[in-house]
This record gives C-alpha cells, sequence and structure tokens, in this order.
C-alpha cells in the first residue's frame, strides 16, 4: 500500500502491534514463511524494522516480492 501502513493480508496493523497480530496468527501455523510486499516509496529502513519484527514474531523465513517495471 502506498500509504506507509503495515497489513496482514487485509487487515491494517499499528507497527507496534505487528509482531503481537503476527505471533497469534502464526500460532497454529508449521510453516512460518511470510512474503513481504512493498511499494515503490517503502525506504529501505521501514522495511528492515518490518522484517526486524517479523523476527520477533517467530517468522523463520522472510521473502520479499518484487514487481517488474510497469506491472500493476
Amino acid at each position: 500500500h502506498t500509504d506507509g501502513l503495515v497489513y496482514i493480508g487485509q487487515e491494517r496493523v499499528s507497527a507496534g502491534s505487528l509482531a503481537g497480530r503476527l505471533k497469534e496468527r502464526l500460532q497454529s501455523v508449521t510453516d512460518k514463511q511470510v512474503y513481504l510486499q512493498g511499494d515503490g516509496a517503502v525506504q529501505l529502513q521501514d522495511l528492515v524494522k518490518v522484517i526486524d519484527q517479523l523476527k520477533d514474531a517467530g517468522v523463520s523465513q522472510v521473502a520479499i516480492v518484487a514487481k517488474a517495471p510497469g506491472d500493476i
């Protein structure tokens, strides 16, 4: 999303509650992979902060999804 917010699926969450919400959602999941997607305006330091929170929530693997130029 281009609004600088964090989403889990379609659910908007605050940056401060991201790790807690992910822990809840990942409790019953054995494969703790997350696919992370940002828009072109996301800053690297913001992406790193989100990855740190994912790791704190117990995510074992983070993949970054990129769109090819021209994809909508």
